[in-house]
């Protein structure tokens, strides 16, 4: 899927996943004919599918038209956990936000569930060690609020329910490489596919999240935000590269 198609280099600064348990039927409504939640069992045998919270710094990105200018500007992709028709794992975008004009330029070239945000960041980075001390995301766009704090951890992630080890639980939420959508303007079924080195991030603990877009879309209201599943924090993705989409899918 990644072979001969146009590709762009995006380094990824201060990389966290903040992950939900949710009951499989509330993604139903949101997939694609084909589609299924990537569901793991509990101690009890019951089915949770999953969904996260990504939030990161794009540093320095340059588009190629353009390459000599480098803008950094912060970004959110809310999305959730999927098996394709052929069984292999994907992700399904719901939304994304970007501090940066170019939100509207993927929306209107690529097609892409992409609109602008008022992101803001504030991070403790231990260099040494490699740990977040604290992590501050959030968002003041109506609508789309977002109040996210975590407390890094300097380990390796400890496996929550569902999960047998740290290597599984990384694997699931950082290894998935194509996304899926739907556009906006044309409610065309279409894909992104990415590619980086392999992620070893760190634990964290969530000490607030508030997220109005994970309560309007009905997949995790309010108060289960107050229990997410898992954080999963990085300072630096290495050789993040994205592949322009393949749009209007026929699956």
């Amino acid at each position: 899927m990644t072979g001969r198609r146009a590709s762009i280099a995006d380094p990824i600064h201060h990389f966290a996943l903040t992950n939900f348990a949710i009951p499989p039927q509330r993604l139903a409504r949101y997939l694609p004919p084909g589609f299924e939640a990537d569901a793991r069992l509990d101690e009890h045998g019951h089915r949770w599918a999953f969904l996260s919270i990504v939030t990161f710094q794009n540093y320095r990105f340059a588009m190629p038209p353009l390459r000599k200018l480098k803008f950094t500007f912060l970004q959110t992709n809310y999305r959730a956990y999927v098996r394709q028709p052929d069984g292999q794992p994907a992700v399904w975008f719901f939304a994304i936000y970007q501090r940066s004009l170019f939100a509207l330029l993927d929306q209107l070239l690529l097609g892409t569930p992409t609109y602008f945000g008022r992101l803001t960041l504030d991070e403790d980075w231990d260099g040494e060690a490699k740990y977040y001390r604290h992590y501050d995301f959030g968002s003041q766009s109506w609508g789309k609020g977002l109040d996210l704090s975590v407390q890094g951890i300097d380990r390796r992630p400890e496996p929550p329910m569902g999960f047998s080890s740290a290597d599984d639980l990384e694997h699931f939420f950082c290894e998935p490489l194509a996304g899926y959508y739907r556009e906006p303007r044309t409610g065309w079924l279409s894909r992104l596919a990415v590619r980086h080195k392999q992620m070893a991030p760190k634990d964290g603990t969530v000490l607030n999240v508030r997220s109005d877009v994970l309560h309007r879309l009905g997949v995790v209201p309010y108060e289960e935000q107050k229990r997410p599943h898992s954080v999963l924090l990085q300072g630096r993705v290495a050789e993040f590269r994205g592949y322009l989409p393949d749009r209007g899918l026929e699956l």
